[in-house]
């Protein structure tokens, strides 16, 4: 059983990893063992998972380890979400079996079940978007570039994981973007069966991205702070409605302008598709679950239960059926206190 990731990942294996061209973003592995010591909880995240996948499948991580390896940085980081989702699924308790991968179509990762019932399990690693990394790379091979000089000199640069505002273009700003983005992963759906409950894993943990700027409070749908007013881009994403206001830092006192408010241009995910049944969350310190209102293929309760047992999980970061129909009753309310801030936000003095 491997105790830690550098049992996994041997020297010269981390030493060939390292010698990447100037520029480029650093490899995942390589930033796993050496962020913070290699104490990240990301770090820590991933070498809880890797102790109870070697207990149970050594097989599986010797596959695995190709891909972990390669010089794809983005290849590397969807292995390292998978491993992620495997260990935290075998931890909870559930029966886990990976899902051959299949040359002709899109498959999913992993089948899980726990007596009562079978989910498929879907792995997604969320990267920015291709004119952030664009960007970003260009600025540091830019840095790496610059002359040596005495003392400290320090360099900015912005990052907006979802992509950057567009002057000018209705609509367009850093929340609406991550809720347009955030909807459409894996938005066909070709890894899930029709009829067959399922889950969309998404792994929010890649220390390059900065877990794409993303907190579990962004589970809700308003959050505030020092009198500020932001709308929730993970709760708008999977619930929001196609017309819903959406807020983005807006003083509460300042909201009669237009221009302080947006206004969703699509519905949600779930408003959209019946697939899948369920959306998984894993952030380094938070494991949300977000379940369909639509009856019909929600979750088996004994799935459902065991979400309890995900590392990092809890009752409060979720919205499920707990109970017959919670999930809707909770988001009327939810929607109500949208439409009730909105309307009260817009009312003349």
């Amino acid at each position: 059983m491997y105790a830690t990731i550098s049992e996994f990942i041997t020297a010269d294996e981390l030493d060939a990893l390292k010698e990447s061209e100037v520029g480029e973003r650093p490899h995942p592995i390589v930033e796993l063992l050496l962020r913070e010591d290699g104490k990240s909880q990301q770090a820590t995240n991933t070498q809880r998972a890797l102790k109870h996948i070697s207990s149970a499948d050594e097989q599986w991580l010797d596959k695995l380890k190709p891909r972990l390896l390669g010089p794809n940085a983005i290849e590397a980081a969807s292995a390292l979400a998978e491993l992620r989702a495997y260990g935290s699924l075998l931890e909870a308790g559930y029966r886990v079996i990976p899902i051959p991968t299949d040359p002709i179509k899109p498959t999913p990762d992993f089948t899980i079940s726990d007596g009562g019932g079978e989910v498929i399990v879907e792995v997604h690693a969320k990267q920015f978007y291709d004119e952030t990394e664009k960007n970003l790379g260009t600025h540091s091979k830019w840095v790496a570039e610059q002359p040596k000089s005495p003392g400290v000199t320090s360099y900015v640069h912005a990052v907006y994981p979802f992509g950057k505002p567009q002057p000018g273009r209705p609509g367009d700003t850093t929340t609406t973007n991550a809720i347009s983005r955030l909807c459409q992963i894996k938005q066909r759906g070709h890894q899930f069966t029709a009829g067959k409950p399922s889950i969309l894993w998404l792994d929010f943990q890649d220390l390059h991205t900065g877990n794409m700027s993303l907190t579990a409070e962004q589970f809700q749908p308003l959050l505030s702070s020092r009198e500020h007013v932001t709308s929730g881009a993970l709760w708008y994403a999977w619930y929001g409605w196609k017309g819903a206001p959406v807020f983005e830092q807006c003083h509460y006192s300042h909201l009669d302008l237009p221009s302080q408010i947006q206004f969703m241009g699509h519905d949600g995910r779930f408003r959209q598709s019946s697939k899948p049944s369920a959306v998984v969350m894993s952030l380094p310190s938070a494991t949300m679950l977000a379940e369909s209102p639509q009856g019909g293929h929600q979750l088996p309760p004994s799935i459902r239960l065991r979400y309890l047992g995900l590392p990092w999980a809890g009752i409060q970061h979720s919205i499920a059926e707990w109970s017959p129909g919670l999930v809707g009753k909770t988001l009327s309310r939810d929607t109500a206190l949208i439409c009730a801030f909105h309307s009260a936000a817009s009312a003349p003095p």
